[in-house]
């Protein structure tokens, strides 16, 4: 009888471990073929990299390579950052020594100046508040004002930017690159004004002959004098005195700084067997030296203007310049002189009538002294004054502007009363009927 065998079932153990490595039954295994582009792409990804000397990148092939932020590239990172801030920071430093150089008086100044400049108004012409107009002046696209009890400045556009009341009975404006003087001549009283605040308002004790202020702010007065004949102090850019020189014997006449304010010019005048004789006085006004002098026989100077290089010096019968340290003298030969004045911002011009016919010779000088024109305009006119490219002459309620070759270009009739005439851009101002006006 045959023996049934008893079948063993065996068990086996199965582990976890032993599914490591094998795909789930669930999922499907992507085969990719095996063609030839395939292989050389796997035999280009296992090729070794070939560096090259400047950058250490293969040529042939460049991996995408991920930067981790950490302490090579974070440094460069700030150096970066702290060499765009330092550049940065230099540019703003040189804008304001630029500004600085242009504007003495400070960089603050200048800026709040500026501010005051801003908004709109109605246009020109704009009604001018007081009795009479007495003086005209523009400084860039600022235009000022003087009348019997106030001085108004106006922007471009007719706003009203400042008003300051004097009440002087001889006021008297002079007008510097940032800020403006105006002085009771022959009276006591004085001040200086930016656009946006006084900057000195005082009363002296002795009349004031003549005054001047300066680009950087200082500010020269000369008054008469109990004990001497005439004393001229000046003040800094915050009204603090700094020189003083007194003139024992002779008048003085005119006093006048140079724009940057270290040289002080005084012109005294005396009488020599009948005939005028003028001094001119230099000083250093930081040491209070008298560094040259110069005398001029036969005139008695008046009024002067300047520039940065040169000082101009007038009276009814002659003109000369010199530069600021009393050389390169120039006489020019001019005599019946009826106007000088400042054309731009540094070059000057004489209206005078030497051969006393219906015609006015206007010469209009460079900043170095030299002759830059000269014209011809019919003689009889009240007031001229002298832009970048033209000559205007007022004559009764007429404006008439000529080229620099003596050429009849334009008329404006403008009014009568209270009329004043300055340069301003490519035309002229007016006061006329006070009301300030601007033609072209």
């Amino acid at each position: 009888m045959a023996s049934n065998k008893r079948r063993v079932n065996r068990v086996k153990v199965h582990q976890k471990q032993d599914d490591i490595g094998k795909p789930k039954k669930t999922e499907a295994i992507k085969m990719a073929p095996n063609t030839k582009k395939r292989r050389k792409a796997n035999l280009q990804e296992n090729k070794p990299i070939k560096k090259t000397a400047k950058s250490g990148i293969s040529l042939k092939r460049k991996r995408k390579l991920d930067i981790v932020e950490g302490g090579v590239t974070a440094n460069k990172k700030q150096r970066r950052r702290s060499a765009i801030f330092t550049a940065a920071a230099f540019v703003v430093i040189a804008a304001v020594v630029i500004i600085s150089v242009a504007s003495p008086t400070g960089f603050i100044e200048w800026s709040q100046n500026l501010v005051c400049t801003w908004g709109s108004g109605g246009g020109l012409p704009v009604a001018i508040n007081g009795d009479v107009a007495l003086n005209l002046d523009a400084r860039g696209g600022t235009s000022f004002v003087l009348t019997d009890n106030h001085l108004y400045a106006y922007n471009s556009t007719g706003k009203e930017i400042a008003a300051f009341q004097h009440g002087y009975l001889s006021p008297t404006l002079d007008v510097s690159s940032q800020r403006t003087l105006v002085y009771d001549r022959g009276n006591y009283c004085l001040r200086v004004d930016a656009l946006y605040k006084n900057i000195a308002q005082t009363e002296f004790k002795n009349t004031i002959i003549t005054a001047d202020i300066a680009d950087c702010g200082y500010t020269a007065v000369a008054l008469n004098d109990e004990q001497y004949a005439a004393t001229v102090t000046v003040y800094d850019r915050h009204f603090l005195s700094i020189f003083k020189w007194s003139s024992s014997a002779e008048t003085v006449t005119n006093v006048r700084l140079s724009p940057n304010g270290k040289t002080l010019c005084v012109v005294t005048v005396k009488s020599n067997q009948g005939t005028f004789e003028s001094t001119i006085n230099f000083f250093n006004v930081k040491t209070g030296e008298k560094t040259a002098t110069k005398t001029v026989a036969g005139t008695m100077f008046v009024d002067s203007v300047c520039n940065s290089r040169r000082i101009f010096f007038t009276s009814p019968s002659s003109a000369v310049s010199m530069k600021w340290d009393a050389t390169d003298f120039i006489d020019y030969g001019f005599s019946n002189i009826t106007y000088v004045g400042v054309h731009e911002a540094d070059s000057m011009f004489v209206a005078y009538n030497s051969d006393a016919s219906n015609e006015c010779t206007v010469s209009v000088l460079k900043k170095d002294g030299s002759q830059k024109a000269s014209l011809s305009v019919p003689f009889g006119f009240n007031k001229i004054c002298v832009g970048k490219k033209y000559v205007y002459t007022l004559e009764g309620d007429k404006v008439t502007q000529y080229n620099y070759e003596g050429k009849q270009l334009k008329s404006f009739t403008v009014g009568q009363r209270s009329t004043y005439i300055a340069p301003y851009k490519n035309g002229v101002l007016t006061t006329a009927d006070m009301k300030l006006g601007y033609y072209s």
